[in-house]
């Protein structure tokens, strides 16, 4: 081990003489040639799908290649991950990485790397496009800095937290969450930005998806492997992704894995069969926190009902954590560089299940991903930085760096001091500006469309064009000739009605019959307008939308906004409320929406993936715009989002209201006497899987401070337990309380809530 430790270092004699004089290191044997400089990549100049010209290489894998690449329209630079020919030749390997483009380009939060484009190359290879980061993956960070200090460390928790909740709420597990696919960014104010990468080996929960991972399949790094994972699972859940993620934290705190082996059985054994020893025990460099070792023991739960519900949860947890150490007074100290020499501690032998002094685990998983691939296996490494210098924005080595599933980052940091010994050239990187937003690529990308339609379907367009509206004319002349009388309202959609101003006008408390047809763009579905008027003051308006079986579609509620800039007046729709609540399939619906005098729109589109084109000629739908009876004291009705639009509750009374959507919120007011301050609990009858939270506000807007209690009932005439929750506070006056449906939605039951005196 010793051997072939040092011929790994960058600065080894028998390294270098070997890289000048034979094709194999004499010293350990190892292969040399994938290591040796001056070789050139045949795809460095080339341009991919005629937009993206690759610069350099980033890393190379079992999987793939990663390349920087400029994209020649915009001149922003970008980041291409390449399938390998020989893994691309294999069937399932190609399923799986079509799944992982479009599962990852239905992901938009902060915290999660961003994608832009996908497609297939000339010969048939795969790619994908995504931005560029400068930063340093948390794996590189813990090698030159053992372990992180606990409040830290939290934080770079709780981010990975935030960008797997947007994944698990659409029903997408990682199952890989591990040091190396977490990079840590100086943006946004924060020096530990974290991006989450990699969700390519994630499964989608969706109702007839096909099981593309093989039956038997361990998918993960067995360092980080849930005990659920390594028994070969196919029902994973976010627990999952929980335990993982309580590994990383465990390895940042403690400065060390909760177990440690010497091949991939040594640790699917511990993860199934041994509890792991406490951080607080096993950490040698600091003294960790009660109440985060607790969390950390909570998460690494062998039985997944006993870790945290949701990574929702897991990520409160942290924040309470974090809010509650700097109350303390709590500082992180300084990290100090180098590995943790285990020698010099015997009493781990009576913690580890495996005693043995531990090898560089984390040389040992590169090594261990590339077995069964014709990749390179060595890394080529620059000398370890001092204690306090970890430079994010260093350029990384042109070796290629063997990692299963490469990201779009380069992220090795420099030296403290540069020297004329460096394995790698000092690249000068380009000034940050130039590195592709989502922005840049929304507006540029859709003028290189545009372009390159043009370009290559000019003609034809311009021809189709002129006996279009050649036919048009005909049969505008042949209706005017012959007096047809136009009709006031219709019972179906009248096309073209892709704007506003050309919606078909419908009848309230009639079913319309539509069908969404050829598509406006290659990402862009058809648009399908409708208007209808409303007489009379006061009315509540209810839409139901019935699609077909293979859409996905979205229902949206406008009316109609006139905007003056100088002397000129614009008219642009403004949005009221937009409702997705189901998947394909499934009916949308709208209730009890109040709307005064006037004429409003409906808008119904298909709900497009990135990566996946539109679709066309699906079916037909039913669309009904009807009226429900006015809403009565007791009850809520929409719009009640905004703070001035409480409904207030009358006082001794019940009131109830919906979740209408995901997102919800509904504002309730309750008035007590303002002459003194009392002592109140507002009770809270809950609706089965739905997750309210809640917040009680003054009549400035501030802040109540409460503290909440709740257990399980069973309310009148619903079979499913729902949950009671009781808000204790004191206050005088007008009292404000918000009601945010954060998981779930319930158009049939209601939930309930009333004022009660102490």
């Amino acid at each position: 081990m010793s051997d072939q430790k040092s011929c790994r270092e960058a600065d080894c004699p028998v390294r270098s003489q070997a890289l000048e004089e034979a094709k194999f290191c004499p010293k350990c044997g190892r292969g040399l040639q994938a290591q040796a400089p001056g070789a050139e990549d045949p795809l460095i100049g080339e341009v991919i799908a005629q937009r993206y010209r690759i610069l350099r290489l980033i890393g190379r894998g079992g999987m793939g290649v990663v390349y920087k690449v400029e994209h020649i329209v915009m001149g922003k630079i970008m980041a291409m991950k390449l399938l390998h020919a020989h893994v691309n030749s294999r069937q399932n390997a190609v399923k799986r990485f079509r799944q992982e483009i479009k599962i990852v380009s239905r992901l938009s939060h902060v915290n999660t790397i961003s994608v832009f484009d996908c497609g297939v190359t000339g010969d048939g290879s795969l790619f994908i496009v995504m931005e560029y980061l400068r930063g340093t993956d948390l794996e590189r960070l813990l090698e030159h800095h053992q372990y992180i200090g606990c409040i830290r460390a939290a934080r770079i928790a709780r981010q990975v937290c935030a960008s797997l909740a947007e994944a698990h709420e659409i029903g997408i597990i990682h199952r890989d969450i591990k040091p190396a696919n977490i990079i840590l960014l100086r943006d946004r104010g924060a020096e530990d930005f974290v991006k989450v990468l990699d969700f390519g080996i994630a499964k989608l929960l969706e109702p007839g998806q096909n099981m593309v991972t093989e039956v038997g399949l361990i998918v993960g790094t067995p360092y980080y492997m849930s005990p659920e994972q390594a028994m070969g699972r196919m029902d994973l859940g976010p627990a999952v992704d929980i335990y993982s993620l309580g590994v990383v934290l465990y390895e940042m705190a403690a400065g060390r894995l909760p177990f440690l082996g010497e091949n991939t059985a040594d640790y699917i054994h511990a993860h199934l069969n041994l509890e792991p020893p406490r951080p607080s025990v096993t950490s040698l460099f600091q003294d960790i926190d009660p109440d985060l070792d607790d969390l950390i023991m909570q998460a690494l739960q062998k039985d997944e009902r006993q870790r945290f519900p949701s990574i929702d949860a897991m990520q409160t947890a942290l924040d309470h954590y974090i809010h509650g150490a700097l109350s303390r007074g709590r500082h992180d100290i300084a990290a100090v560089s180098g590995v943790l020499q285990y020698s010099h501690v015997p009493s781990l032998s009576a913690i580890e299940p495996y005693a043995s002094p531990p090898t560089d685990y984390r040389q040992k998983l590169r090594e261990q991903e590339l077995a069964e691939t014709n990749a390179p296996t060595e890394i080529q490494r620059l000398p370890s930085p001092s204690s306090q210098e970890v430079v994010l924005d260093a350029p990384r080595s042109e070796t290629p760096v063997p990692v299963e599933k490469l990201v779009a980052a380069e992220a090795k940091p420099l030296p403290a001091t540069a020297s004329l010994d460096l394995p790698v050239p000092l690249v000068s990187e380009p000034p940050e500006e130039q590195l592709a937003t989502r922005a840049d690529w929304d507006r540029v990308e859709k003028q290189w469309q545009r372009s390159y339609w043009m370009k290559t379907w000019g003609a034809f367009l311009l021809l189709s064009v002129v006996a279009a509206g050649w036919g048009g004319w005909a049969i505008w002349e042949r209706l005017h000739r012959i007096n047809l009388p136009k009709a006031a309202y219709y019972d179906s959609e009248q096309e073209n009605n892709n704007t506003i101003e050309q919606s078909t006008p419908i009848r309230v408390g009639h079913w319309v019959e539509g069908e969404l047809g050829q598509r406006l763009g290659p990402s862009s579905s058809d648009r399908d307008w409708y208007s209808f008027e409303i007489p009379q003051k006061g009315a509540f308006v209810s839409i139901r939308l019935q699609p077909p079986t293979f859409l996905d579609v979205e229902l949206g509620l406008y009316r109609l906004r006139v905007r003056k800039e100088q002397k000129t007046r614009y008219k642009e729709p403004e949005e009221l409320i937009s409702i997705n609540n189901t998947r394909r399939g499934g009916e949308e619906r709208l209730r009890g929406y109040h709307l005064d005098a006037g004429r409003y729109y409906v808008l119904v589109r298909e709900l497009v993936v990135l990566g996946e084109p539109p679709q066309e000629y699906k079916g037909r739908y039913r669309l009904k715009v009807g009226l429900e009876k006015p809403a009565g004291d007791d009850e809520e009705h929409e719009p009640n989002d905004q703070f001035a639009q409480a409904k207030l509750v009358p006082k001794g009374k019940t009131s109830k209201g919906y979740h209408d959507r995901v997102g919800d919120a509904d504002f309730w007011a309750f008035l007590t006497p303002a002459s003194k301050e009392r002592r109140y609990v507002v009770r809270f009858f809950g609706v089965p899987k739905v997750n309210a939270e809640f917040a009680l506000l003054d009549d400035r807007g501030q802040p109540i401070t409460f503290w909440k209690r709740s257990k399980r009932i069973r309310r009148k005439g619903i079979k499913e337990r729902a949950t009671r929750t009781d808000l204790f506070f004191s206050g005088k006056g007008k009292i404000y309380l918000r009601v945010y449906a954060k998981e779930g939605h319930s158009l049939d039951i209601p939930y309930a809530l009333r004022l009660v005196q102490r």
